[in-house]
């Protein structure tokens, strides 16, 4: 643990003993999953398996404790895919699908968006000056929220496009997306004062404002 290695839940317990017999009899009891890695899930995201569709059957990808973006299969639960990470994931973002190119966009606790590609991850780095709050997609744009009242937009290459300041708390963000009436991709953000604000690109079209903040918001 002293050298940064991730200890199995049996493996700290038998540390925890003083007795040299009872650590003995703790480890031969429980030897057949002494190794076994048990790991909290920290955020999750899903990722369609073929061409983004309605109907299309989508992959579970989970964020979690050890520092890992996990790829689920869907119908039997089985992982397919693993990828380590520098830091905990706390946001997850999806791009594509799995049978084509596909981006996993990954906001992490040390302050750091990380991305990958075809499930290895590349060495492009976004850093960011405060913690995030939120983030979303909006087309090629990484949309991110931060805890100084800020939005920036960034390109999948890391690129800062532009940024928008708004007078309270960012609690959350959502997309409003209109494909039928008209093609229209916009941002939600829900503010600690109660407002609800759409943005398109940097403009903003329209601002709801609620008796209390707006926790979580679906379009």
């Amino acid at each position: 643990r002293d050298q940064g290695l991730n200890l199995s839940p049996n493996a700290v317990d038998v540390l925890s003993f003083e007795d040299t017999k009872r650590m003995e009899i703790f480890a031969d009891c429980c030897k057949e999953t002494f190794d076994a890695q048990t790991t909290t899930a920290t955020c999750m995201s899903q990722l369609p398996t073929a061409f983004e569709a309605e109907k299309t059957v989508s992959m579970l990808v989970l964020g979690t404790e050890s520092k890992e973006v996990i790829i689920v299969e869907p119908k039997k639960f089985k992982i397919d895919k693993q990828i380590a990470l520098p830091s905990v994931p706390v946001n997850i973002v999806t791009k594509g699908s799995l049978s084509g190119e596909y981006r996993i966009i990954v906001a992490c606790r040390d302050a750091t968006i990380y991305t990958i590609k075809n499930g290895k991850l590349t060495g492009r780095m976004i850093e960011l000056e405060t913690q995030l709050v939120d983030m979303r997609l909006v087309e090629k744009d990484i949309l991110v929220a931060t805890m100084d009242q800020c939005i920036h937009c960034y390109s999948f290459k890391g690129k800062k496009n532009y940024s928008i300041y708004v007078p309270a708390a960012i609690t959350n963000l959502a997309l409003m997306k209109l494909a039928k009436t008209r093609n229209f991709s916009g941002l939600l953000v829900g503010l600690a004062n109660g407002e609800v604000r759409l943005y398109n690109k940097r403009d903003l079209v329209d601002t709801l404002t609620c008796k209390t903040p707006v926790s979580g918001m679906v379009f």
